[in-house]
């Protein structure tokens, strides 16, 4: 099992043959990358670190920088998961404000355009044609459902002002590009968020967390050297859309 992919836990459980529950959890808040293994049996249990930073071989042995619970229990796999919710609850929580999630659950999210064809259409995140579309929306679900609009390609993209969109001034253009930067926006954008403001619609402009355009001159410039994943080797780790892991 790994953790920073698709694990959000960093706890391994095994139910052992005479009815007691086995574990093995990391304490880690920083959120080091591991894997998590053990035998076919179960009794085994281990966990391999990847390490932020190359060390010395005369700085070893080594000490991990969170401690490591191994134990056995009398109990299932929800006392041991109580074990760990007593640790990471406080670790990975703070004081939690109140927002409209809270308040109205139940909203109808809506995308501003998805071209399933040919990936995503150059002129769906348009204020005008955006604001259009959430006013027909309007008109058929009601003004008394909350609606929550998640607006795809509010920015320029990296083209030259205009509509058409066609005039790009460097090597890259278009939909997950030029991340992470995305001002100045598309003409018109913050008239049409206050507009849809106005029709009781909240709106969540598109961000890429994830992704540094590796076109931008700042990722030779200083990027690259101090910030990028790398593997083993020290080779840059670079990803697509598709991939689970190893961003820049």
């Amino acid at each position: 099992m790994a953790y920073g992919s698709d694990a959000s836990y960093q706890i391994l459980i095994s139910e052992l043959s005479n009815g007691d529950t086995g574990f093995l959890m990391t304490l880690d808040g920083a959120g080091f990358l591991k894997t998590y293994t053990s035998n076919d049996q179960g009794a085994e249990l281990s966990v391999t670190t990847q390490l932020r930073r190359r060390l010395d071989p005369a700085s070893l042995p080594y000490r991990s920088p969170f401690p490591t619970v191994v134990g056995v229990i009398q109990g299932g796999w929800l006392d041991v998961a109580h074990i760990y919710r007593h640790w990471a609850v406080p670790v990975f929580t703070g004081p939690k404000k109140r927002t409209w999630f809270d308040e109205e659950p139940g909203a109808l999210w809506v995308n501003s355009h998805w071209e399933a064809e040919d990936g995503f259409a150059k002129l769906g995140g348009q204020p005008a044609r955006v604001l259009d579309n959430i006013r027909r929306l309007r008109e058929l679900v009601g003004t008394e459902n909350s609606v929550a609009l998640h607006w795809y390609e509010w920015d320029k993209l990296g083209y030259i002002d205009g509509d058409n969109y066609t005039d790009c001034p460097d090597v890259a253009c278009g939909f997950d590009t030029h991340y992470p930067h995305y001002f100045p926006p598309r003409p018109g954008f913050g008239g049409a968020v206050d507009k849809l403001l106005d029709m009781g619609v909240r709106v969540f402009p598109y961000i890429n967390g994830r992704l540094f355009d590796m076109q931008l001159p700042e990722w030779k410039d200083s990027v690259e050297s101090n910030h990028a994943c790398r593997d083993e080797h020290g080779n840059v780790i670079s990803e697509s859309f598709v991939s689970d892991f190893g961003v820049p």
